[in-house]
């Protein structure tokens, strides 16, 4: 006589085929690959994680950093001048003063970082006299800025003219800077890429192409070719890590003759402001540091990533999309060859290659 096993205590809930599982899995990918690459395609747009950017971007800085360049010289218009000059504005006699002593070298060219819209009402003459020694140095170049400009004669006697705004993102620091600004048919090159042209050439830059006047925004400033600051490290020789990597002198220790002319023959100089409470200053991210630097100092770093053809160029919103959704496309397909963990795993290895792979490239 057979033995019947008992019956279950509940029907048993039929396996579900296997082809049928198989559909299901499929559709669950296909569902977070799409909704992935969404949000990749959408967070990879202009404007979109900039903090988290930044960091990143600051963090793979400190592994390209270019040395500051030797041909780089900065007058300072620091605390010593002004304390031995007297309160800014000065009178523009000391400028062609010292524009007449620096280029007895003479220089590669030279950047007067200071704004002169204006005339000198209480010194009229000063200002021939500046225009006079700024055309007999063939070499000057001066900055214009939204709505301003040099006047007239300073525009006709200097070398060249050029923008030195620079962008602040939205944590506060300067990245970057665009190589061309101004309006749409008054276009300028950045003041340090004026500068370059006239020390390898000695001419300006050929002009910028206009913007189309069928632009919408044709009266507006505009802002085009964007680059990144590839910001200059200090040579061990220097010192502390707080003060400009770029050789610096008091600018009025060049208007009484302590510093020989010999010093600026075949150099870069900049002459700007760096005393406290003048001029802009500007948080620049040097590594995983920052400090605040000044406007001639900036220009100075920019001029260095020109000389040395070290500044970053941004990856176009196409190409900027198109990597990051290969980078999620190869993570979903480790998911689905190597199951749960293989594919973590895969995907973890993936963000570190991503990372290198962005700070070395």
């Amino acid at each position: 006589m057979s033995t019947q096993p008992p019956p279950p205590d509940s029907p048993a809930t039929p396996a579900q085929p296997a082809p049928a599982r198989g559909r299901g899995l499929r559709r669950d990918w296909l569902l977070l690959a799409a909704g992935l690459l969404s949000l990749v395609f959408w967070l990879s747009g202009d404007g979109q994680l900039d903090r988290i950017n930044g960091f990143v971007q600051d963090t793979a800085s400190w592994l390209h950093r270019p040395k500051a360049s030797q041909d780089i010289v900065i007058v300072a218009i620091d605390d010593a001048s002004i304390d031995a000059i007297g309160r800014w504005p000065w009178r523009r006699a000391l400028h062609a003063g010292l524009l007449e002593r620096i280029s007895q070298a003479p220089p590669r060219a030279i950047g007067l970082d200071v704004m002169l819209s204006e005339e000198d009402l209480d010194y009229p003459g000063d200002d021939l006299l500046l225009a006079r020694v700024l055309q007999r140095s063939g070499r000057t170049v001066l900055p214009v800025a939204p709505g301003s400009g040099p006047l007239p004669a300073f525009a006709q006697a200097a070398a060249a003219l050029g923008h030195t705004q620079l962008p602040v993102d939205a944590d506060g620091a300067v990245r970057g800077f665009h190589a061309i600004e101004g309006s749409a048919q008054q276009p300028w090159w950045h003041m340090a890429l004026a500068l370059h042209c006239v020390g390898e050439n000695g001419r300006a830059c050929a002009r910028p192409e206009p913007v189309p006047p069928m632009d919408p925004d044709a009266l507006s400033w505009q802002r085009r070719q964007q680059e990144i600051i590839a910001f200059a490290q200090a040579r061990p020789e220097q010192g502390a890590r707080d003060r400009s990597p770029f050789t610096t002198y008091s600018y009025i220790d060049v208007l009484r003759g302590r510093i020989p002319a010999a010093a600026f023959r075949g150099k870069y100089v900049l002459i700007g402001t760096t005393a406290t409470g003048l001029g802009s200053r500007f948080t620049a991210p040097l590594g995983t540091s920052a400090r605040p630097i000044s406007s001639v100092e900036m220009l100075a770093h920019v001029l260095n990533g020109s000389l040395q053809g070290s500044h970053v160029h941004p990856a176009s919103a196409t190409l900027n999309r198109a990597l990051n959704a290969a980078a999620v496309l190869l993570a979903l397909l480790a998911l689905a060859w190597l199951g749960p963990s293989g594919g973590m795993l895969a995907c973890a290895l993936l963000a570190l290659a991503c990372l290198s792979l962005a700070g070395l490239a």
